[in-house]
């Protein structure tokens, strides 16, 4: 930026001096390291997906034992100290890193800071079912307590103290976030491919929208983002949808992806026209309507499944596009 806008001062700003400057500029190796609070791992480092997980008492080993040009020994001295003292820190996290080339400083920290986002979301969905909700972020975890007090009378006080605790800490290293049978492993797949298809970028965006869900306060707003999830994930289009309308279609593709038998299905699609009234309600209604977390949970478990089994099932996992999806579908209504 600096050197283009010295041409436009010095009244060189032409095709041959920009090519120069482009000419001039070299692809370097960008190592970017981010703390992840709320996680943990026994291992002291181990690849998943695009990014390496370090322990956070082991990471002054790891940058020992990796040649990541520090430069001088000034940097060298400024870094070490930074993360040893970090590392000595009581709060639970790790250090997640991504190592690329990069031609732009800024440019780089920009990538990293999407991939960082999507390695939230994507941890924060496979951890729903197993762990319920988890708080899962670059941003410490704060240990609160909160206090009401209701003066009754004269005479009386009442007091409530409920201490939250977001820093409880869930082990990356465990098998259960790489696992084959639930199609964990795939994920990470995802995750690591740029050109994506079809089919992969529905699964992928639909992460996204749970793994936002997962840090909402409110439960409404959660119901809204899985309903965003499901639609990201199953919507065929006005084409295919056109004879049906959206919901039915939904209710259907849900249904047969989730269960192989006849009568399970027919429960599947009630419950999803369920659970697409409340998100209908929550959105046009006229009334703030409750939802529970126990409801909030079973919802994760739909959608959850339905992702699990695109990935696994081999007639799902082989299509492409959301075309492909609807044709196995259909072939499925006449077995």
């Amino acid at each position: 930026m600096d050197a283009t806008q010295n041409l436009l001062f010095e009244n060189r700003f032409n095709v041959d001096e920009i090519k120069k400057i482009i000419d001039s500029i070299v692809e370097t190796s960008v190592v970017n390291v981010r703390k992840i609070y709320g996680l943990a791992t026994e291992k002291s480092d181990f690849e998943l997906g695009p990014f390496v997980i370090v322990k956070k008492d082991g990471i002054e080993k790891y940058i020992e034992k990796c040649e990541f040009g520090l430069g001088t020994e000034w940097i060298k001295k400024e870094f070490v100290s930074k993360i040893r003292k970090d590392s000595k820190s009581e709060e639970n996290f790790v250090y997640v890193l991504y190592k690329h080339n990069s031609f732009d400083n800024l440019l780089s920290k920009m990538d990293f800071a999407q991939k960082i986002d999507e390695f939230e979301k994507v941890v924060r969905f496979i951890t729903a079912i197993k762990h319920e909700r988890v708080f899962i972020s670059h941003k410490p975890f704060v240990t609160y307590v909160d206090d009401v007090f209701q003066i009754i009378d004269e005479n009386r006080l009442s007091m409530d103290s409920h201490i939250y605790r977001k820093d409880v800490p869930i082990y990356i290293d465990d098998p259960y976030f790489t696992n084959e049978e639930l199609g964990h492993d795939k994920i990470w797949g995802i995750v690591s491919v740029s050109n994506k298809t079809d089919m992969q970028s529905r699964i992928f965006n639909a992460i996204m929208w749970l793994g936002e869900s997962m840090i909402e306060e409110e439960n409404n707003k959660t119901v809204a983002e899985i309903a965003f999830a499901f639609e990201t994930l199953l919507y065929g289009g006005s084409e295919i949808f056109a004879s049906k309308g959206v919901v039915s279609s939904l209710a259907e593709a849900y249904a047969f992806i989730a269960d192989t038998n006849p009568e399970e299905r027919i429960k599947l699609e009630k419950e999803f026209r369920q659970f697409y009234k409340k998100r209908s309600t929550i959105s046009h209604g006229t009334r703030i309507e409750s939802v529970e977390d126990e409801e909030i949970k079973h919802f994760y478990g739909m959608i959850y499944k339905t992702i699990c089994r695109l990935l696994t099932v081999e007639e799902f996992s082989k299509c492409k596009s959301s075309e492909d999806l609807y044709g196995v579908i259909q072939m499925m209504r006449y077995r």
